[in-house]
């Protein structure tokens, strides 16, 4: 879900005019409830609600208990915000259910992948390994115009994404090795879910693979070129990222099939 944030004070108490605002982008955004997370102890979840209601409701806005497009209250300790869902991936125009893969990674995932790259129009993102095209379908439903690129060494893999993304004239997928492949756009973008070295282990290891992998994106990199990886060998990524003069930090846990892994953010140290 992507969102932006309404910060209204950074602490209590809240004023009118935040009302104001408040009442104001809930007719804008069409937001029809609330749902609320509160921690800390300078907040009463049960207090917090009634006030939020009752300021509304006096500026002629009155959020439904079931609703289909709420509203976030977000407080911690002293900070509080309101956000509102402005894409949300189960929505976007031509979504289909993926091909059945054994080992497939979930739609679900792919897409949280994309939406933590911060991907902006124009981008040409590259997904060395993407089987059946899981992550670069969630980018072009993100992102119609963006040019997309992907290889694989499974002929079977490749021509199911070229089904899954045929309707999208941009997507060039091809079968090659991802150490050894000829690209021509300047890439901005690499994601790309990495093989753990449990159902296929690369010649070398995955520490190597990665690196190769890496080395071989940034022979066709444009400047604001990053990454955004997954994997569960972070020990291999690590290496595999100083090697090549990247830093890494983490996005988020998860877990795929009962195997711990992360999403990863990859950026060149001297822009980190």
């Amino acid at each position: 879900t992507e969102i932006y944030t309404l910060s209204l004070h950074d602490a209590l108490p809240i004023w009118p005019s935040a009302f104001d605002r408040l009442a104001a982008s809930f007719r804008q955004e069409r937001a029809d409830g609330l749902v609320r997370l509160v921690a800390g102890k300078n907040f009463s979840d049960a207090e917090v609600h009634s006030r939020i209601a009752q300021e509304l409701a006096r500026r002629g806005v009155r959020p439904a208990p079931s609703a289909e497009r709420p509203a976030w209250f977000v407080a911690v300790d002293d900070k509080y915000y309101f956000a509102f869902e402005r894409f949300n991936r189960h929505q976007a125009p031509g979504r289909k259910p993926p091909p059945a893969r054994e080992a497939s990674l979930p739609d679900v995932v792919a897409a949280a992948m994309v939406f933590a790259a911060k991907p902006a129009e124009g981008e040409v993102i590259y997904d060395p390994v993407m089987g059946t095209g899981t992550i670069l379908s969630e980018a072009a439903l993100m992102l119609p115009r963006a040019t997309l690129i992907g290889s694989d060494i499974d002929p079977a893999a490749v021509a199911a994404a070229r089904k899954r993304l045929a309707r999208f004239p941009k997507a060039n997928l091809m079968r090659a090795d991802a150490r050894s492949i000829e690209l021509r756009s300047p890439l901005t973008l690499l994601i790309a879910n990495l093989p753990f070295g449990k159902q296929f282990k690369p010649e070398g290891g995955t520490r190597a693979f990665y690196e190769a992998v890496l080395r071989r994106a940034l022979s066709f990199a444009a400047p604001s070129f990053r990454a955004v990886l997954l994997t569960s060998d972070e020990e291999a990524l690590h290496a595999a990222a100083a090697a090549v003069g990247f830093s890494c930090t983490k996005l988020a846990a998860v877990t795929l099939r009962g195997e711990p892994a992360a999403i990863w953010h990859l950026k060149p140290i001297s822009a980190a």
